[in-house]
Parts: structure tokens; C-alpha cells; sequence
């Protein structure tokens, strides 16, 4: 079901969602423990933020982005 909303949003060029539609998922696999997955979800959602158009919304998901970069850092650190 991932997948098919991904392609969804990807065929009718929909940034904003898919953004934060990626972000959801990078959090799920942060909790699931898949660190490496995580990161390139994170790294493909903030490709997409730069395809947002309106600044409101790029801004927006900014701060869920390095939210999500702080639990990433978070995890790492506890990992050490």
C-alpha cells in the first residue's frame, strides 16, 4: 500500500504530500529499527520538499525534517 500511494502521488506530481507522505514512512522505520532505510527515506523526502511549491508548506515540512534528523542523531548516539 506504500508503494501504490508513493506512485500516486509521484504520477500526479503531488510534492507536498509525497514529502510527508515519505516522512510517516521514515518515522515507521525508525521505530521498526531499520536505520539505513530510514535515512534514504529521509534523504528522498527532503528531495521531494525541494519540489514544493508553496513556501508555507516547504517550510512545514523543514521542521518535520529535522525533527526527523534529530531522532536519527538520537538513535545513533544511543547506538555509540
Amino acid at each position: 500500500k506504500i508503494s501504490e500511494g508513493i506512485d500516486l502521488a509521484k504520477s500526479e506530481k503531488k510534492y507536498n504530500f509525497l514529502c510527508r507522505f515519505l516522512l510517516i514512512y521514515q518515522r515507521l522505520l525508525l521505530e521498526l529499527d531499520h536505520l539505513q532505510a530510514s535515512k534514504d527515506i529521509l534523504y528522498k523526502a527532503i528531495e521531494y520538499n525541494g519540489l514544493v511549491e508553496l513556501t508555507e508548506d516547504k517550510v512545514t515540512n523543514n521542521v518535520y525534517i529535522l525533527l526527523a534528523k534529530a531522532d536519527i542523531l538520537a538513535i545513533n548516539d544511543a547506538k555509540k
